[in-house]
Order: structure tokens, then sequence, then C-alpha cells
């Protein structure tokens, strides 16, 4: 934050009094008075800027998540109007996008987003599998990890990552969905489920189209998306992923 200058110009006083007596005398001249110079100002009070106010979360999860220490992880504050609350590591960061947040790793680009909203406001799929122009095309899916998660208010959700083939293009998908989507995932694969009065997405894509941010996504093959299952960086998303949890 920019603060105020405060600049003081150097202050010259040589005044010469002369005393005049009556009149016909002649004037005596007074001693003349020495005045400083230039003074210096005290310094100004620093302003700081003010800090957001930390938020405390109750988080009922463990500190391991799927085979990750996550004691050190930075628990997300909930999202605006809502008890949805995640981990992530130290060094990544969200950013808000409409009705949710962004999960951007350490080099700023986003790997998940998580959005809310009212049940009636949710967008409906029409079962068509499109690719990221739009287009209906030819599709296929590999299941890649499932891993069961427990919600508050919410049933029959788990963790799911399929690799999606959109004609030629692969795609890695990661998220929460339905037990059965994810168990045998079908284009389209939607990440949303319903939690109390609200539909929740956290995933890769709420839609995987490997569209916008989504196309961090794409691969070059079935081969390059069962790999990335085994990286370091994979078990960290799904760590990120599987500490959703709906707060007190």
């Amino acid at each position: 934050m920019l603060r105020p200058a405060r600049a003081f110009a150097a202050l010259t006083l040589g005044t010469t009094l002369a005393l005049v007596g009556c009149a016909g005398a002649s004037p005596e001249p007074s001693p003349s008075e020495t005045y400083p110079t230039e003074f210096t100002a005290p310094p100004p009070t620093p302003v700081g800027e003010p800090q957001p106010e930390a938020v405390e979360v109750d988080s009922a999860l463990p500190a391991e998540i799927a085979g990750i220490d996550t004691s050190a992880w930075q628990q997300v504050a909930p999202v605006d109007g809502t008890s949805a609350s995640f981990r992530i590591p130290a060094d990544w960061s969200t950013q808000p996008i409409a009705n949710g947040l962004a999960v951007l790793r350490p080099d700023g680009e986003q790997q998940l987003q998580l959005t809310v909203v009212p049940a009636g406001a949710a967008p409906q799929s029409d079962g068509r599998c499109l690719d990221a122009s739009g287009a209906a095309v030819a599709w296929s899916t590999n299941q890649l990890d499932v891993q069961p998660v427990t919600i508050a208010g919410a049933a029959d959700v788990a963790y799911g990552a399929a690799a999606l083939q959109l004609d030629g293009a692969w795609i890695v998908s990661v998220g929460l969905l339905p037990s059965a989507a994810a168990q045998s995932p079908r284009c389209p694969i939607v990440h949303g489920f319903q939690a109390g009065d609200a539909v929740v997405s956290f995933g890769s894509e709420a839609t995987v189209q490997g569209a916008d941010a989504g196309s961090a996504w794409v691969v070059g093959s079935l081969g390059d998306a069962q790999a990335y299952v085994g990286t370091s960086e994979y078990a960290v998303i799904r760590a990120i992923v599987m500490s959703f949890e709906i707060v007190g």
C-alpha cells in the first residue's frame, strides 16, 4: 500500500529587526536575533496495511488423507454463504470464481475448481458427450482410481479419476461424484453431488471437456493418463479433493 509522502522544505529565518526611536533621535541598531536555518521533523507514524481476519475452521478430518500428511496444509475458509471447506498445500492458492473458488498450484496454473449453487440453479446436462468446441463426438472412458469419501449432508459420494477420450483427445478427469458414476465412468463425466439444499462440484472440471482451464488436463494418450496417476502431483491433487468437507 502506498503511504502519503510527507516532505518539509528547509525553513530559513534570517530577519534583522531595527528599532526606531523618537523623531529626531538617531536609530540605535538592536542586536540581531539568530534563528535556526532548518529543522528536522519527526518521522511520520507508519500506517500498517489492514490484515484479513483469520477464519477458524473446525475440521473433522484426520491429518492424513489418502496417504498424504496434510498437517502443514492450509485449511481454506468456507466459500461465501456456504460451509464448504478443503485443504491445500502451503504453497498453493485459491482465487474467486463465479459461485466458488479456483485452486491454483504454485506456478499459478488452475488445477481444480469448486462451485456451490442452490439445487434449483445447478446446470443440467443433456446427456450428450461434447468436446471443447461444444461438438458432439465419439468417446470412451477408462477408470483410473476410485476412493470412498464421507461428506456430511451428502449420500453415496466417491472420489473418482478417469481417462476420457473425446474423439482423438485424451483427458484426465478427477473429482467428487456419485459412487456409481465413479465406479463406471461414462461421458459426459459430471463432477457434482447434492449436499442438503445445494449442489457441489469439486474437480478438474464441472463437466469434463478439456476446455478453458480444463485444458491443463489434456494428455497425449491413455498410457500418459495411467502414468500420471502414479505421480506425486496426482497424489497431492487427490488429497486436496478428498479433503473437501462441510464444516460446522
